[in-house]
């Protein structure tokens, strides 16, 4: 059995708000559904929002150039304790790992363990996005809460290393990732109506790696749009930032948007 993300329906909204639509829509939760609307202005941006077009350029070309699809292939031993402790997360069992103390494992699985409760489906899906002959193992759900349309939500990336898997990252409902039809991955996430980013990593040496990305912060002239020098999604400093517009901003997030995949997921028992 094979699980499908459902098909989604475009909703009108505001480009803006567009970044935080996993808040404005029902996440795995079943939480209320929030009525946000930001405006912005491009007042003192700096940047040409033509740039946007060339985003991405360091990447591989978004066709014909995707991983081998391994999601059939043979689970490989270390990944069997993950998936153990997800089904035992999912059947109301409090998790079991090692990463207690990790917010984002914690907020993770805590999401993970209530979603399942009110009828959300979470599989697993294999790819080797870094060609070092063993599959990433990649943790999504069928539910609809994430920025990118028609693409399956990451809420765990694992790896292998010296025989053992290794957590990449935790998604939860606010901070959630997707994998790119190049074998990037883009990180989406937000903590409020005007702030929010989107970012793209690469996988390589068993860690993920800072490619770009854009943030949205909060100012008190309002809200400002920056495009990410260097991996600091939570304060850059002025030496990690540089200023672009709100439709800069809005180009950038939507083409790492676009690039996300739809992946079948095989039904974690």
């Amino acid at each position: 059995m094979i699980l499908t993300n459902r098909p989604r329906s475009k909703r009108p909204q505001s480009r803006y708000c567009r970044p935080l639509r996993h808040l404005l829509k029902g996440s795995a939760l079943a939480l209320p559904t929030l009525a946000l609307c930001m405006t912005l202005t491009g007042a003192d941006c700096n940047r040409d929002a033509q740039e946007a077009s060339e985003c991405c350029a360091t990447c591989s070309s978004a066709s014909g150039t995707a991983e081998k699809n391994t999601a059939d292939a043979s689970l490989p031993a270390p990944y069997a304790p993950v998936l153990r402790e997800y089904s035992a997360v999912m059947h109301s069992q409090d998790p079991i790992g090692t990463e207690s103390n990790c917010y984002e494992y914690d907020t993770s699985m805590s999401e993970i363990k209530m979603g399942a409760s009110h009828g959300s489906k979470y599989g697993y899906y294999l790819q080797d996005i870094d060609s070092d002959g063993s599959p990433e193992l990649f943790i999504g759900t069928s539910s609809d809460y994430g920025y990118a349309e028609n693409a399956t939500e990451i809420l765990g990336i694992y790896t292998i290393v010296d025989g053992q898997a290794k957590a990449l990252c935790h998604g939860w409902s606010r901070s959630n990732y997707t994998l790119t039809n190049d074998s990037c991955i883009a990180h989406f996430g937000s903590s409020g109506a005007s702030d929010s980013f989107a970012v793209l990593y690469t996988l390589s040496k068993h860690e993920l790696k800072f490619k770009e990305g854009v943030r949205m912060m909060s100012t008190p002239d309002g809200p400002a749009c920056y495009r990410l020098i260097q991996n600091n999604i939570t304060a850059p400093s002025l030496s990690e930032r540089d200023r672009i517009s709100a439709d800069d901003y809005q180009k950038r997030a939507d083409v790492y948007a676009k690039r996300s995949r739809l992946l079948k997921l095989n039904p974690i028992e």
